[in-house]
């Protein structure tokens, strides 16, 4: 039974007419408002097949109004996603979309807020996204769709500028006016951006059961048909020779650091291609990769995030609460923090205190391996440009990194002047 003085509304659930989505602690419960839906769901074999092919998140039923769903640890927002990850979202929910129709039921919702990635599948997390089919209905989810999937994947594809946080996604009229031109040509895409559609809400059209399932089909053709060719960048700073052999010796400190590591999780900041991200999971250590340069986040196999740490993901929507804000989501969990070949980015490039990054590490982790990259090293000149900046030094980072953590171990990599430290944050 729901407690009342324990148990709070999520307040990213309160526009969702068939429940609400009730937290407490690590533990999330929804409550079932539209009961004949969720019957139907769980009669079908649809509730069945879908867990079984890892497209739906599985659920304990609690009491006939309430249900509790898995935990999934880490709640990434589609606006933080690059074009490999919002593509694999848009295919699991055409697929679900297929599968329901199979069982005589409609995937009802295409927010993409209802996807994430969860033990290793993109799901659908929203298990009263469903209703029963009607004959003759098109599919009602279709605007929602291209607003919330085709078209970021589209702006994405051709680098087009546009505001990643309107959580309605992009509107069919931005989509036209900005797109390429030469779109219009191509037959399959060209329906889905220029043909008119009013406000999405007049639906005339009448569409069997087949129909409806060529269509979803069609879309699915669409959306798997888009690829994604990466420009050179910082992408390919891995590939930067002048670490010489100092780059097998830095792999093996990191390595021994993050096998020591008794945190669940990790959190790679600034993880370019995840050559770090990589050792990490390979060491069985659940990590999110963080990196500002789309192409390199969107090199990395889930779970990496295109935002960049020195403007986060804000809080949005309503009051500022239906949406948490990236380093809300990230705190309060017993992750590590990985930062290497980052803090002269933040401090020379960018011009932030050291002080002030290690306050922000603080609140995602509670250890920290940490690279001191020096000053007159020739990436940190590069980006410095012959200015010069008295705040960033090894004394002002080791200062500051003793006032907020316990320095359990440090490795110089090579003759460099990089040094890499291991640390664990005061209280």
């Amino acid at each position: 039974m729901v407690q009342e003085t324990a148990w709070k509304n999520d307040t990213g659930s309160f526009r969702d007419p068939a429940g609400q989505v009730v937290c407490y602690a690590n533990r999330i419960r929804r409550v079932v408002y539209n009961r004949d839906d969720f019957d139907e769901l769980m009669r079908s074999r649809l509730y069945t097949e879908l867990t079984e092919k890892e497209m739906l998140v599985r659920h304990s039923e609690i009491s006939p109004q309430l249900i509790e769903p898995e935990v999934v640890p880490f709640i990434s927002y589609p606006y933080e996603w690059p074009f490999s990850h919002l593509k694999s979202a848009a295919l699991v929910t055409l697929d679900t979309a297929l599968v329901a129709l199979e069982c005589s039921m409609m995937l009802k919702d295409a927010s993409a807020f209802n996807v994430q990635w969860h033990d290793g599948h993109w799901k659908i997390i929203d298990t009263l996204s469903f209703t029963k089919y009607k004959e003759g209905e098109p599919w009602p989810a279709y605007m929602q769709f291209l607003q919330q999937f085709l078209y970021p994947l589209l702006f994405r594809k051709y680098r087009v500028p546009f505001n990643r946080y309107d959580l309605e996604g992009i509107l069919q009229q931005q989509a036209t006016k900005v797109l390429p031109r030469w779109l219009a040509l191509n037959l399959k895409l060209a329906p889905n951006i220029y043909a008119p559609m009013g406000d999405g809400k007049k639906r005339t059209v009448k569409m069997s059961k087949l129909r409806l399932k060529g269509f979803l089909t069609y879309l699915r053709s669409v959306v798997n048909g888009l690829h994604y060719k990466p420009q050179k960048g910082w992408a390919t700073y891995d590939a930067m020779s002048y670490l010489g052999d100092d780059r097998s010796v830095k792999r093996s400190i990191v390595t021994g650091m993050l096998s020591g590591v008794t945190s669940t999780g990790v959190v790679d900041l600034g993880a370019n291609t995840g050559e770090y991200t990589n050792i990490a999971r390979s060491l069985h250590l659940d990590t999110i990769a963080i990196d500002n340069e789309h192409d390199c986040a969107n090199s990395i196999e889930p779970l990496s995030l295109w935002t960049d740490i020195c403007n986060p993901s804000p809080a949005l929507g309503w009051a500022g609460r239906e949406r948490i804000s990236l380093l809300d989501r990230l705190g309060g969990q017993d992750r590590a923090v990985l930062a290497l070949a980052l803090m002269h980015h933040l401090c020379i490039g960018r011009n932030v205190p050291v002080g002030m990054v290690f306050d922000v590490f603080t609140r995602i982790g509670k250890s920290l391996i940490v690279e001191f990259v020096p000053p007159d090293d020739p990436m940190a000149k590069v980006i410095g440009q012959g200015r010069v900046f008295p705040r960033y030094d090894r004394y002002t980072f080791v200062s500051g990194l003793e006032k907020r953590y316990r320095i359990t171990g440090s490795m110089p990599i090579g003759d460099s002047g990089r040094v890499i430290f291991h640390a664990t944050r005061h209280g």
